[in-house]
């Protein structure tokens, strides 16, 4: 419960304390690697002060930079791998809105959620800002979002326990039906069945939902207090997904069985997104421990912590296009890059 109440809410618990990114399906690769032990450099100019860095992203094809949200700065920045610059946009953005999560849209945008705003927004590799509210339950809290198999974007409603489905032109379906009140679905994903995956935080289950709604949870050996959270697709092509409550992953097949793994992990580290990194492995942050870890697709934990600064609060992850891994550091206030290779 303790790790419920500093993690699972980052509407709210990220003002104080503190989602894939990476969510596409990864390509087929070499051989999973246990790799050398990353080095990390951090980068912070650029970044408003206190502005709060959650998630990140690739752009869309042919724009090579990195994309993440400002939660607290209500801003959407991009940094440049190559150059380090990073350009921060907030005209458009409604004041308080707290954009969460953000992903690469098939129409070349980026688009992101607004938990406080109750929006979903777009934003243009040049800075031009739509937001969309119409369909949106009020006080749903959109938080997670990817790109489906049906070329729409779906989201996760936290608050309002519901998944949604936007259009490119900005129309909103939503479902709820199949999901267990009060389960605060957390993060999604597109899952190599065709359908979209996601975590939901409290009811400590798993679930998929087909592009036309309909909702399967999985809850067997999940343990109580879980607090699902981050999840992508392996390089086994298995679902992954975080607990922070337990401080461990855990892998699902898309049979809906589920395997944990917690072993090598330190107590209480607040495991929070999740991606696959350029060596096959999965790679984890780690938000209180201010630390990533890797974990090869047999479980086996590594944890890294050299060149992280303390109570930097690493959150969202994905693997840039320079095959580098690239997080997020809400307490820092900074964006940071892993090589692993």
């Amino acid at each position: 419960m303790k790790m419920r109440l500093a993690f699972a809410v980052l509407t709210l618990a990220f003002t104080a304390l503190v989602a894939c990114s990476g969510t596409s399906i990864p390509p087929p690769g070499p051989t999973p690697s246990p790799g050398k032990s990353p080095t990390v450099t951090q980068y912070g100019v650029g970044i408003t002060a206190s502005s709060g860095p959650y998630w990140i992203a690739n752009g869309p094809v042919g724009d090579g930079n990195l994309w993440f949200t400002e939660a607290t700065g209500n801003r959407i920045a991009k940094i440049n791998p190559g150059t380090t610059t990073v350009t921060e946009y907030s005209i458009g953005i409604t004041a308080g809105s707290m954009p969460q999560e953000i992903v690469a849209g098939p129409d070349g945008n980026l688009w992101f959620t607004e938990s406080a705003g109750n929006r979903i927004g777009k934003i243009t590799t040049t800075g031009l800002v739509t937001e969309y509210t119409t369909g949106i339950t009020a006080g749903s809290g959109p938080f997670g979002i990817t790109v489906g198999p049906d070329n729409n974007l779906w989201f996760t409603e936290y608050n309002g326990n519901r998944i949604g489905k936007i259009t490119t032109t900005g129309n909103v379906t939503e479902y709820s039906a199949g999901i267990s009140a009060g389960s605060f679905p957390r993060n999604i994903t597109a899952g190599p069945d065709g359908n979209l995956w996601f975590t939901e935080s409290t009811g400590n289950r798993v679930a998929k939902i087909t592009t036309s709604g309909g909702v399967t949870e999985y809850s067997a050996n999940i343990p109580a207090g879980a607090v699902p959270d981050g999840i992508t697709v392996g390089p086994d092509l298995n679902l992954w997904f975080t607990e922070n409550g337990v401080t461990a992953v855990a892998k699902v097949t898309t049979g809906g069985t589920v395997t944990q793994y917690s072993n090598g992990f330190s107590s209480m580290a607040g495991v929070l997104g999740i991606t696959v990194g350029p060596d096959k492995n999965l790679w984890v942050t780690e938000a209180a421990g201010s630390r990533l870890a890797r974990v090869t697709t047999a479980g086996t934990v590594t944890e890294f912590s050299n060149g992280i600064s303390a109570s930097s609060l690493p959150a969202g992850i994905v693997t840039g296009l320079d095959n580098n891994l690239w997080f997020t550091q809400y307490g820092a206030n900074q964006i940071a890059v892993a090589v692993v290779l």
